[in-house]
């Protein structure tokens, strides 16, 4: 779980894995073990990753029960009390990991490719339904 969320979000910041490294001040490689789950950061790193993403380290570890409140941090704009949620906000709180990743991801494409991607989705839903 912990390796997942890490590429989404690294993903969702359009960072490489190298940008990430350094900024935590530690190899490159180190932080591709993180993300493939062969290592895991001690305390400190993990705190100072959770800071740089704007997420709870909760929410890395997989303990926070609700992701989208974590992820909301991340997203420029958007406010972390439920109560100030509006209905897109709290249907984003229901999404699964791997939802959430590809909204993540989506939001990193250009008009064009959001286009098309948007509609391969539609016609591939219509055909499931058949």
């Amino acid at each position: 779980m912990f390796c997942n969320r890490l590429r989404a979000l690294r993903g969702y910041h359009n960072l490489t894995q190298r940008q990430i490294a350094q900024s935590l001040s530690i190899d490159r490689s180190t932080y591709a073990y993180y993300e493939t789950g062969k290592t895991h950061p001690d305390f400190e790193t993990l705190t100072r990753i959770a800071r740089m993403f704007g997420v709870s380290t909760d929410y890395l570890l997989g303990l926070d029960e609700s992701p989208a409140r974590s992820v909301i941090k991340a997203i420029p704009g958007m406010e972390d009390s439920k109560r100030d949620m509006g209905p897109e906000r709290m249907e984003l709180a229901r999404l699964t990991e791997d939802e959430q990743a590809l909204v993540l991801l989506f939001r990193q494409l250009d008009e064009d490719a959001k286009e098309r991607l948007f509609n391969q989705a539609v016609s591939s839903a219509r055909k499931g339904k058949n």
